[in-house]
């Protein structure tokens, strides 16, 4: 069967003022929102995800990430603690749509966004809850942290050890040359063991110095959370975008309203129970 455009045109004529409401009705829903419902503002605050440095991959490890975050951020727990820390008489979890979270480069710089009809409580808001989670989870961080410098105290005090251990067996080796008690070849033999000794003592130092470095370079370069930028006072309304939200509007109930101007011509070409078809 060909397609025909002029059997669509013909029933959307038909059956216009069915696409007709369904468009104005849209266009007057938008409209009445947009001037009805109160102005929001938007406030921003960037934190610093903490990271751990990895000197072998010479990347960030996160401490907690992206998706932790914004899950710990917008859960209903830190909600009640933070509007409990601020002292608001409201129900947090009515905040619950007005607070998320976005991702930044690195995927270790994170965005809190606040939106409410009260700039001074969007900053307020989005003030608190970056401080709080800046408070509360930097403690895994320098959990994490406390870890690798016990590391580097017991490596250094092996490395101590080994070095104590060196000298003690090159002073057997003078105290052997010296005497001269033993025969030459039992001489040979031991001053060989101990030498072997000292030359495995002496490489496993190195290697202690080389992940003792490795350890103190991670401290040095990793960091914990941090508020990078505070949320500040929003100066203007956030934009409603209403031609954009009209256009789209006007298309999708367009759409909308055509199918259901196709549906009634097709159930008015039906056979009547009569036998008779449909007007």
């Amino acid at each position: 069967m060909s397609f025909n455009p002029r059997i669509y045109t013909d029933i959307l004529g038909k059956r216009k003022w069915i696409v007709i409401i369904a468009v104005l009705f849209v266009i007057l829903g938008i409209l009445y929102s947009h001037f009805t419902l109160p102005e929001l503002y938007e406030s921003k605050s960037i934190i610093n995800i903490g990271h751990v440095y990895d000197p072998v991959d010479k990347d960030n490890k996160r401490v907690i990430d992206w998706l932790t975050t914004r899950e710990i951020i917008t859960s209903d727990t830190f909600l009640i603690e933070t509007v409990k820390t601020l002292g608001w008489n409201i129900d947090p979890l009515s905040l619950k749509d007005k607070v998320s979270v976005e991702n930044q480069e690195n995927n270790i710089l994170t965005t809190i966004n606040v939106k409410l009809t009260s700039p001074g409580d969007a900053q307020e808001l989005c003030n608190a809850l970056a401080e709080q989670f800046v408070q509360k989870y930097n403690g895994v961080y320098q959990a994490q942290i406390g870890i690798l410098e016990k590391d580097v105290q017991r490596i250094e005090d092996i490395i101590e050890d080994q070095t104590k251990l060196i000298k003690k067996t090159e002073q057997k080796i003078t105290n052997i040359n010296e005497s001269g008690f033993l025969e030459q070849e039992d001489q040979e033999l031991k001053i060989s063991l101990l030498y072997d000794a000292v030359s495995a003592l002496y490489s496993s130092r190195k290697d202690l110095l080389v992940k003792v470095a490795g350890l103190k370079d991670t401290t040095v370069r990793s960091t914990g959370f941090e508020v990078l930028y505070p949320a500040t006072l929003p100066e203007n309304p956030v934009s409603k975008k209403l031609p954009v939200v009209l256009v789209i509007g006007i298309v999708v109930s367009f759409v909308l309203g055509s199918g259901v101007a196709f549906l009634v011509d097709y159930w008015s070409s039906l056979p009547s129970p009569g036998g008779k078809k449909g007007k």
